[in-house]
């Protein structure tokens, strides 16, 4: 596994969230077939978004983070289908998990996770909690993880 570079911005008018957007629309609404108008959302213009590339500047992976209620979550993490598998998303949530405790001093990070990832999730020391629950059409399980 080779190490990505990562570029996060906030909201929507900016380079990184088009990019983003280009990847959540191949794995979201090609891919999963989610509607276009469920997957980019209004969450999208209070959301932090992040981007994964190579050293070729190659568009690897993408998510959003962003505070609900008082609660930092994750979500929409996605990575290109010739891409998986290859440890880039644990990199990324290594990164944003970095980041918003860095940043916004932060202990708790929650991700509303499909339920088909919720091992990898919890391989990365999240815990699940709560009943699970239809988003787009797909099952998936709130989960949490203390920030050290």
């Amino acid at each position: 596994m080779s190490e990505i570079n990562f570029l996060v911005d906030f909201g929507i008018d900016n380079p990184v969230y088009e990019t983003a957007k280009q990847i959540r629309e191949n794995v979201f609404i090609q891919e999963q077939n989610i509607a276009p108008e469920i997957e980019l959302d209004d969450f999208d213009q209070s959301s932090f978004h992040i981007i994964g590339f190579d050293n070729d500047q190659k568009t690897i992976c993408c998510a959003r983070f962003l505070q609900i209620n008082q609660q930092w979550q994750i979500g929409r993490v996605a990575v290109l289908q010739q891409f998986r598998n290859k440890g880039y998303a644990a990199q990324m949530l290594n990164y944003i998990e970095t980041y918003l405790k860095e940043v916004f001093k932060i202990k708790f990070i929650h991700i509303h996770a499909q339920k088909p990832v919720q091992k990898f999730y919890e391989k990365l020391g999240y815990i699940a909690f709560g009943e699970t629950d239809i988003d787009a059409g797909i099952e998936h399980i709130w989960m949490k993880k203390e920030i050290e």
